[in-house]
Formats: structure tokens, C-alpha cells, sequence
């Protein structure tokens, strides 16, 4: 007798950075590009996602280099190889939100103020008729944000694009002069490289500046 076993597929696309819309995932559904081999989820926020380990849809995790200075000590070898985990990372986030009414705000995507003071998005709306992208360089100081909007492409100027600070987040939000869209967001920032400190007594020199490594336990943050 032989045994007959069902094949699972997913929702697919070979189109190179075609991201579904929300309207085509429900809840624990996944869709594959496999020409980009990514796998997109739809969120608890009903957003789009990438499916990475520990994805939560904002910041990207810092690298961590742990050391214990009683066995041995910080070299410029352990700082460089974090470097280059660094350089391995990806830093961008990619969101999808639907825009169901005209003349108002929505929030399209978040950061952290605490974790990162700059933000480039490239961003892109669509409307029945219309399409519209730019580029947004965003930076805050803690209580207010700023913004430069540029390279914009449009069949039409049918958002506008402001951000602002709520509830210890920048808020990017578009706001459309006609509905349904859809507005597709990628968001690059700078990840954070920390060392995490046990027992440390010393110097470490590299180039021509010195960081002062107290004997101690805790985090020192190289981009701050």
C-alpha cells in the first residue's frame, strides 16, 4: 500500500521585492518570495513582517561581544570581530499598512527614541489610480521630531508624510487625500554595537582615540 502525503504550499511570488498586503495573509498564514527568500507574517499590529528570529517589527538587536577580563583581556581583535558581526546585519524593517480614510493621519511606522536618533525610509503609496514614493530623513532630539522629505516620484500628490514623538516612539504617519491605499515603508537605521563588561581593568587603544574600561561590572555603548 502506498502512503499518499499532502504537500503544504504557501502563498508565493518570484517578483524581487513584492511584499503581500494585508488583505492577503490572515493570522499564523505565511507567503514566501522566493527570489528574495524571505518569508512575511502578518503581525499582532496588522502589519506585514518579515519572519526573522526575534523580529518584533522595530529596532534591530544590538551585537554583544561578552568577555570576562580575569581570563583574558579586550583586544582590538574582539572589538573588530563585533564590527564585522555588525556589518553582517541587516538594519532595515520593512512595514505594509492599509489606509482606510482620507484626511487623517495614520501611523505607518515606529522607533525608539531611546535606541536610535536617525532614521532614512523610503516609502511608497498606492491608490486605485495613483502611485506615489519618496525618500524621509528623520531625526529627533528627544521631544521633537524632524523631518526632510526628497527624491519624490508621483503620479499624483495625493499624501502628505509628518512625524512626531508619542509615548517615548517616533511616529511617522501619512496622511492621503483619497482612500483605500496602500503604503509600503522601508526603514534603515544604525545598529547599536555595546560591549559587555565583567571584571575589566585597563585601556583599550585603537587608532588614535582611548576608551577608559573601569574594573567593574556593566554595558558600555560604543555609539553613544
Amino acid at each position: 500500500m502506498t502512503t499518499q502525503h499532502n504537500k503544504i504550499i504557501l502563498k508565493k511570488s518570484s517578483v524581487s521585492g513584492k511584499i503581500p498586503q494585508t488583505t492577503d495573509l490572515e493570522y499564523g498564514e505565511l507567503a514566501l518570495n522566493y527570489t528574495d527568500g524571505v518569508l512575511y507574517y502578518k503581525s499582532n499590529t496588522n502589519n506585514v513582517l518579515p519572519l526573522v528570529s526575534g523580529d518584533d517589527g522595530g529596532s534591530t538587536s544590538a551585537v554583544v561581544v561578552t568577555y570576562d577580563n580575569t581570563t583574558s583581556g579586550l583586544t582590538a581583535t574582539n572589538v573588530q570581530d563585533a564590527i564585522d558581526e555588525l556589518n553582517e546585519k541587516e538594519p532595515i524593517q520593512y512595514t505594509t499598512t492599509e489606509i482606510t480614510q482620507s484626511s487623517t493621519p495614520t501611523v505607518v511606522d515606529t522607533f525608539d527614541i531611546s535606541t536610535h536618533r536617525t532614521a532614512k525610509y523610503i516609502i511608497q503609496a498606492e491608490s486605485e489610480f495613483s502611485v506615489y514614493s519618496s525618500e524621509l530623513m528623520v531625526i529627533h532630539d528627544g521631544a521633537n521630531a524632524y523631518t526632510t522629505e526628497y527624491a519624490v516620484v508621483s503620479t499624483s500628490d495625493f499624501i502628505t508624510i509628518s512625524a512626531d514623538i508619542s509615548s517615548g516612539s517616533v511616529e511617522v504617519k501619512v496622511e492621503s487625500t483619497t482612500a483605500p491605499i496602500t503604503v509600503s515603508v522601508a526603514r534603515i537605521v544604525l545598529v547599536p554595537l555595546i560591549i559587555e563588561t565583567t571584571g575589566i581593568q585597563g585601556d583599550l587603544e585603537e587608532g588614535t582615540g582611548t576608551i577608559d574600561l573601569m574594573e567593574g561590572s556593566g554595558t558600555t555603548d560604543l555609539m553613544t
